[in-house]
């Protein structure tokens, strides 16, 4: 036997030798019928010769091996050739099985006698599944000392664990409980679900009855001297057709945008009244209450028909997020929650079939509306952010689809309460606006700042005529000054017998630098039959001076009624008219129209059953 017969049968044997040692880490497969040369000879030439004399090695060609992705469903999975093996070509296959997640490396390695050996190579991932079945649902339990959960349901996964979170409680109280279930070969799933401990049943009525708070104070958001009706009260009588003293003349009365707040305040306190008598007898309503839980522990609505001790009927209901208490007083309904997740209570009043009156009460925050179908709709929201107090009210009177629409915001610092809006004397078809200013420590009138577009877009400041020194006494005609067509009066000041003499802003412009004008301010009276304070709205004399022109106002002023003026109002009244102007107006153009009359009936519950009653 020659030796590359010799060489090639040792490597046979080496080849076979090996192959036991690795059969643990490949995968062999095997073509058993070698391929021949074109004489029928096994792997030489045709004489036999030596190496550097024999055919070249054949390819491999036909097979591939092609990357995989599939989802882990717990079975095992692997990547195989395509493709027909030549014969007597095997296949060697490394990392080309697995079960769990992951992404694998596999080789397929080809040969076989007289074939240039192949390598070829993929990846074989295995991406997580998706846990499916399982259910998470909250549940109420009442406290009798022993821990309460709440669990999935379902199948869970072999391999896959689930951690909660909130869960195993003894106290009462409402939990948002975490149930997380993961495993290496699962996205993770987080579930969430609400249990509710409620007090021991001996406990639960009083729990139930404090959880409505108290009557809401529509008032406690805003400071007590602006919004009192005590601050506006009218303590004197006032005759301009003769001099007035400017001393006499009081400064607490309340513009156009402030008695629009206290329109709805003193709507939703008559509202109150019924609220006050189920508050009033909250203490026996419990007691009731708790016997018949007593009676019947578990139960979620109680109705009473009322009897010695309460004058009227209601009903308790417990839901999963809410308490509602159910009433009936004097031929109103009302309707109190407690809303638990929310942090908040509220009610509903209705005072007929066609008006309604809502609260909700929240920490720092209050909303109010009420709906008197083919009347009003109002809406009120205050929200106080640390020392700020912020106001929104929307207004609209007449016809659902046929109504006047006003609209305010209301800024309240430690020192000023601001009001700007659309309500004021404007000129027709102006898009006026209008911004109060009221000083907290007295409630009084500091001033206004007012826009109206005429010709020209016209900007003017009033000051009520206190604030004007030099000035201390005024009188009226009740008929225009020739000299003075744009004022419906004709004004007198310091016991002068010749009229007050404006200055136009220039030849061109007719338009007044300043003015005197009586504004209709409002006043509360107090009634001593009705024990109530009732509106009365009189005419005040307050200077008016075009915002461009208050640089010049004393010398203009002293020019033509030889007298001289000067705003006496402190830098910060002046500067808190005049900014809260400019500061409050881009907010309430974009605030001034997000409610709407729909918005505010669909809030009380108004529905079109009613409003057939109406009409």
């Amino acid at each position: 036997m020659k030796k590359s017969c010799k060489v090639a049968l040792f490597m046979l044997a080496l080849t076979c030798c090996l192959g036991v040692f690795s059969a643990c880490e490949e995968e062999v497969v095997n073509n058993p019928s070698p391929p021949t040369t074109q004489d029928g000879g096994a792997n030489g030439n045709e004489n036999g010769g030596d190496d550097e004399n024999q055919e070249p090695l054949l390819q491999i060609t036909g097979v591939s091996l092609t990357d995989k992705t599939v989802v882990y469903d717990g079975t095992e999975k692997k990547v195989e050739i395509e493709g027909t093996l030549p014969s007597g070509v095997s296949v060697t296959y490394t990392n080309n099985k697995a079960t769990d997640v992951g992404t694998y490396d596999v080789k397929a390695v080809l040969s076989g006698t007289g074939y240039e050996e192949k390598t070829l190579t993929a990846t074989l991932k295995i991406e997580k599944a998706t846990i499916s079945g399982i259910t998470f649902e909250g549940d109420t339990f009442y406290a009798n000392g022993e821990t309460k959960s709440i669990y999935v349901t379902g199948t869970v996964p072999d391999g896959v664990d689930v951690v909660y979170a909130q869960n195993g409680q003894t106290q009462a109280g409402t939990y948002t409980v975490t149930a997380t279930l993961s495993g290496k070969n699962y996205h993770t799933l987080t579930l969430t679900a609400t249990m509710r401990v409620l007090p021991a049943v001996s406990d639960l009525a009083q729990t139930v009855v404090q959880s409505f708070g108290s009557v809401p104070d529509p008032w406690e958001l805003l400071p007590e001297t602006v919004f009192n009706p005590q601050s506006h009260a009218l303590n004197t009588n006032l005759n301009f057709s003769s001099f007035v003293n400017v001393g006499n003349i009081p400064m607490n009365g309340m513009g156009k945008q402030l008695k629009v707040v206290y329109t709805e305040l003193a709507r939703m306190t008559t509202a109150l009244k019924y609220v006050n008598k189920v508050y009033a007898v909250l203490g026996t309503i419990e007691n009731v209450y708790k016997t018949y839980l007593d009676a019947n522990p578990g139960a979620t609505t109680f109705t009473y028909t009322g009897g010695q001790e309460i004058s009227f009927g209601f009903t308790i209901t417990l839901g999963q997020e809410k308490y509602n208490l159910q009433a009936n007083v004097e031929g109103v309904s009302l309707d109190i929650y407690a809303d638990l997740t929310a942090n908040s209570y509220g009610g509903r009043v209705q005072l007929t079939n066609t008006t309604v009156l809502k609260y909700e009460v929240k920490e720092n925050e209050l909303i109010i509306s009420t709906s008197i179908l083919n009347a009003a709709a109002v809406q009120m929201q205050f929200v106080r952010d640390q020392n700020v107090t912020r106001g929104y009210i929307y207004e609209y009177l007449g016809l659902e689809k046929v109504h006047t629409a006003t609209s305010a915001l209301i800024e309240i610092d430690d020192t000023y309460t601001k009001i700007i809006g659309t309500k004021g004397d404007f000129l027709p078809a102006s898009g006026g606006r209008n911004c109060e200013v009221y000083k907290n420590s007295t409630g009084a009138l500091v001033g206004t700042e007012v826009y109206e577009k005429a010709l020209i877009d016209m900007h003017t400041v009033w000051y009520p005529i206190q604030t004007i020194s030099g000035i201390t006494s005024v009188k009226k005609v009740d008929e225009k000054n020739p000299d003075n067509d744009l004022n419906k009066d004709t004004v007198y000041i310091n016991g002068k017998s010749t009229a007050l003499v404006v200055k136009k802003v220039s030849v061109l412009n007719p338009s007044r630098r300043f003015d005197i004008e009586f504004k209709e301010m409002d006043f509360y009276v107090y009634n001593a039959t009705t024990e109530e304070y009732e509106w009365e709205t009189i005419e005040v004399p307050m200077m008016f001076i075009q915002e461009s022109h208050i640089s010049s106002f004393a010398t203009d002023f002293k020019t033509e009624n030889d007298v001289e003026v000067a705003i006496s109002a402190s830098s910060a009244d002046r500067a808190a008219i005049l900014d809260g102007y400019d500061t409050l107006l881009p907010t309430y153009e974009e605030i001034k129209d997000l409610v709407t009359f729909t918005q505010i009936k669909a809030y009380c519950g108004v529905t079109d059953t009613e409003k057939g009653e109406e009409e």
